[in-house]
């Protein structure tokens, strides 16, 4: 699970809205209006740095403290007066934390993601180009002008490991003598014999 409560981001957030509502208030008190994008800022600050969760806690805290800083500086009714635009702004604070924590856990994945495609391209070496190989031999010429076999060359410029075996016309043409003993079905049915 995503969300550890952490007791260090939850002091940031807690500290981030109260310095946020403080604001609102010391604005409220030079301007004459309340700026309740404050409150807002503090609670998406909160919601960047812990999540939904924290965001919600955050959008909660700021609302009782504002309420709780309103009935004590100005009273009941000068409080409830605007109270309407509180909720307002209530519900885009639980709104842009929401948001906030949907952001956080989108990049999240995105760098899990991100780390998975490194792991695996890291895994994945891959040849382009031409390969100069020869016609009669099959040895693959390689960047210093050397003639080198198939499996030096692929061993050398990939993450592969080669084992050997023998194809059946292989078999056939070189122990042609115990090709019928490794092969039974083959000796009676002529077709089988390129497989």
């Amino acid at each position: 699970m995503r969300h550890k409560y952490e007791s260090s981001t939850l002091l940031f957030c807690l500290g981030v809205v109260s310095l946020s509502v403080a604001a609102t208030f010391v604005a409220r008190a030079a301007f004459g209006h309340t700026f309740y994008i404050i409150i807002l800022l503090g609670v998406v600050v909160a919601s960047l740095r812990g999540g939904v969760l924290y965001g919600v806690l955050s959008t909660a805290l700021g609302a009782l403290e504002y309420l709780a800083v309103g009935v004590l500086l100005y009273g009941k009714q000068a409080t409830w007066a605007d109270a309407d635009l509180a909720a307002v702004v209530l519900f885009i604070s639980l709104e842009v934390a929401w948001l906030a924590g949907e952001r956080q856990d989108a990049l999240m994945r995105l760098s899990k993601t991100v780390e998975e495609l490194q792991s695996t391209a890291e895994e994945v070496k891959t040849l382009r180009g031409l390969i100069p190989i020869c016609a009669g031999c099959k040895k693959i010429r390689d960047e210093e002008g050397l003639w080198v076999g198939i499996e030096r060359y692929l061993e050398t410029h990939t993450d592969a490991q080669m084992t050997h075996g023998m194809c059946r016309d292989c078999v056939k043409r070189l122990y042609p003598d115990v090709y019928s003993q490794i092969f039974p079905e083959s000796s009676s049915n002529p077709a089988a014999g390129g497989r």
